[in-house]
């Protein structure tokens, strides 16, 4: 009686793992069947749940998921921030809307825990195009207990008589040197907020 209980479960056991194994096959041919694969599918549904959030105005910047996930994932250490000129050339939104060539943080004179971030590169490039030369200019705040960042949008200036992209070559003060690639050099005061 035992053995044939036993039969029983083994052949129920290799049913439902049939079973399982042909859901598999019928998932991965049907994307297969729409042309993207797994890796396509994630960044497809990342894109798609990006733009609805845009519509939705809920959408929150690269730099405010970053510190998020800095601050969740250290949780017993406080926020740090980088400070001076930084070759980073993702910027707070996508390069799309906004191409980095490099950036600079830190501080200004009589600005306390309230720094500025300057991200120099090409303001609305699209996924091929040049772009106009600009500067993305933001502040970032330490929260209340210390372990994020607070991040607002404070602009985007451009410079449409420069020849190509920006990038921060020197900081005095509060005025940043900005140099294109063919050489040419611009000023851009961050208290003002113009090029001279």
């Amino acid at each position: 009686m035992r053995s044939r209980v036993s039969s029983k479960v083994t052949i129920g056991a290799a049913i439902a793992g049939t079973l399982l194994l042909l859901a598999i096959a019928a998932g991965t041919v049907v994307t297969l069947a729409g042309g993207l694969n797994p890796k396509q599918q994630f960044l497809q549904s990342v894109q798609d749940r990006d733009a609805a959030a845009a519509r939705n105005g809920t959408r929150k910047s690269k730099a405010e998921v970053s510190a998020a996930a800095a601050a969740n994932s250290n949780a017993g250490s406080k926020a740090v921030r980088a400070q001076g000129i930084l070759d980073v050339h993702q910027g707070p939104v996508p390069a799309s809307e906004f191409a980095v060539t490099n950036q600079w943080a830190g501080p200004i004179n009589g600005s306390g825990d309230v720094w500025y971030r300057v991200f120099a590169g090409a303001n609305a490039p699209g996924l091929s195009g040049s772009g106009t030369p600009a500067v993305y200019v933001d502040t970032s705040t330490p929260t209340s207990d210390g372990y994020a960042v607070d991040i607002k949008f404070v602009g985007i200036y451009t410079l449409s008589t420069a020849d190509s992209w920006l990038t921060i070559t020197a900081v005095n003060g509060t005025v940043f040197d900005l140099k294109t690639q063919s050489g040419s050099v611009y000023h851009f005061d961050l208290i003002t907020k113009q090029f001279r």
